[in-house]
Parts: C-alpha cells; structure tokens; sequence
C-alpha cells in the first residue's frame, strides 16, 4: 500500500480574482479530483487518470483534495509530495493579477518517513527542504517512534510542525533578499 503525503499549501497578497478562482474550484467536498483538475489542464479524465500523466504533471503518482479554500488547499497524495501540481497551482493564481503572490507548502509522509516544505515567491524566489527519518533527531531534536517501546512520541509533531515553521522564516528572508537584490537592479537600469 502506498504512504499517504497530506500536504497543505497557503497563499499570501492573493489578488480577488486569484481567490475568486479558488472559491469556485471546489464546490463541495465529493468533488471530484478530476473535476478540479480540468482547471489547471486541457486533458480527458482518462488521461489525467494514468500513473504515467499523474507523475509527469502532478509530481506523484496521484492525488486527491480534501479542502480548497480562499487561501488554502490541502490535499493528499501517493508517495511524494506533488510539488509540479504546485508549481502548475502556482503559475495560475500568478496569471491572476497576483504578480506578488507567496505560497508556502509543508507535507508530511504518514508514517511519517520524511517531511519537507516548499515555498515559492515573487523576483523568483524559491524554497525546498525535505527531511527524510535518518535525519529527524539531528534537524528536529526527537524520533516520532520511541526506537524501544516502539511507541508513538506524543510531542513529535510539535516539534516538526516548528521545524517547518523556522524553515518558512528562512523563506521569508530569501524573499526579502531578492525583492533588495531586484530593487538594485532596477535601480542600476534607470541610470
């Protein structure tokens, strides 16, 4: 049975027309996964159904939505992280007159196996990092598991969700950066 990868993916300077358009993507909860994705992709259902066309425009092996919002979209997936679905996601909300939109993506492995997040930003910002269990007590200071009783570590999650927290504030610096970096540049084009 494959892992689950639940991922969720929160957005930032949204224009209206960017969140009117993730309003109207979910109109309930038993909507289907194919019926969301006719909006990013001119494919039939049966194409978008294949392992193959799930991987190349997806980035796993398939993928379901749980919850579209204004400023939000969780979703689960097959053994990774879809990161080329948030790329695709990404692109669309920017065509959107949102040319300063962030988005910020944190997912976790069910077991949990690795976690990661993944941030994208205006003057072409980008962000990744994944952590996969070898190293969870170096990065995170703790183990899901306690390796001897092979019980759940009740605190664990805690300390992961506030690793990916520092990690967006690392994101956030990046952004910053090049936002000064493209300022010079502009600058040094006027003279």
């Amino acid at each position: 049975m494959a892992n689950h990868v639940n991922s969720h993916i929160s957005f930032e300077n949204l224009s209206e027309e960017a969140t009117q358009f993730l309003s109207n993507i979910m109109p309930s909860f038993d909507t289907p996964t194919a019926k969301v994705l006719e909006y990013f992709f001119e494919e039939s259902e049966d194409t978008m159904n294949t392992y193959a066309w799930c991987v190349d425009n997806l980035g796993a092996k398939w993928v379901n939505f749980e919850e579209i919002g204004e400023d939000t979209f969780n979703m689960f997936s097959a053994w990774s992280f879809p990161k080329r679905f948030a790329d695709t996601l990404y692109e669309k909300l920017v065509s959107l007159n949102s040319p300063n939109l962030e988005m910020w993506c944190t997912y976790e492995d069910e077991m949990p196996n690795f976690i990661g997040v993944y941030g994208r930003g205006p003057y072409e910002a980008e962000y990744e990092e994944e952590l996969d269990e070898n190293l969870y007590e170096e990065e995170i200071g703790s183990l899901p598991y306690n390796e001897e009783t092979e019980e759940f570590n009740d605190e664990w999650w805690e300390l992961a969700y506030g690793w990916q927290n520092r990690e967006k504030q690392y994101f956030q610096e990046i952004l910053q950066e090049q936002k000064e970096l493209w300022k010079t540049i502009e600058i040094s084009y006027t003279y």
